[in-house]
């Protein structure tokens, strides 16, 4: 059987109003990419409560992406209330870019509200939570993992380019990284601006005497005027 190139747990396009309480969403396994939950659209009133979202594994080596959850392009704020999200794993080895949550575009605005969320247990680039081209994500209350060990670039939170409004009561962590780690931050903020109060945030912890001159930090901040307090 060949397998597909692209898998979903949950498609969730022009779903508005639509609401999910427990239950589970796996995107499968696919060579490219594998996504928990997609969302694209009007997702004006969305909400799921306590329902765990897993991207699922590739095997497509470094190409391959796989996402607990995907928010592209979407509009409105939709909610995840004690959700929780995991990115997924390398399908016959760890390349490849696992994300638990990741949302993009000016008009997207999910409102997290605790949870768990880890890009990966062990891997080659993974995050925790990513929002990015002005997604202004609200975070808080939630515990985030970029991996949970021996892994090579990780990140518990990147605002990228004008991503999240505000980081309130997180637990944020980069995670474990392996003896021939290339990158950790715990928060990322780059070209974007939220506001950070009352977080934990922890840089990445491993490594070895293999590791590569990069960045290893609990905060990064580059082109901001975010004023963090803690």
């Amino acid at each position: 059987r060949v397998a597909a190139a692209t898998s979903y747990g949950i498609r969730c396009i022009d779903c508005a109003g639509t609401t999910m309480t427990g239950g589970s969403a796996n995107g499968g396994a696919a060579t490219n990419r594998v996504i928990g939950l997609y969302g694209t659209g009007d997702l004006t009133g969305v909400r799921f409560d306590g329902t765990s979202f897993m991207g699922g594994g590739t095997s497509g080596g470094a190409a391959s992406s796989s996402s607990g959850v995907f928010l592209e392009s979407c509009s409105g704020a939709p909610d995840f209330v004690n959700a929780s999200t995991f990115g997924g794993y390398g399908i016959g080895g760890i390349a490849g870019t696992r994300t638990a949550f990741e949302a993009e575009g000016a008009s997207c605005r999910p409102r997290i509200d605790g949870g768990r969320h880890m890009g990966c247990e062990v891997g080659d680039t993974c995050t925790g939570i990513a929002c990015r081209t002005s997604a202004p994500c609200t975070v808080q209350n939630a515990t985030i993992y970029g991996s949970a060990a021996s892994s090579t670039r990780i990140y518990g939170v990147r605002c990228l380019t004008g991503g999240c409004t505000s980081l309130t009561g997180n637990e944020i962590r980069a995670g474990g990284l392996a003896n021939t780690g290339a990158e950790g931050i715990g928060l990322e903020i780059d070209g974007a601006s939220p506001a950070v109060d009352d977080n934990r945030i922890v840089g990445p912890n491993g490594g070895g005497m293999a590791m590569t001159p990069g960045r290893y930090h609990g905060i990064y901040l580059r082109r901001t005027s975010s004023l963090l307090t803690n």
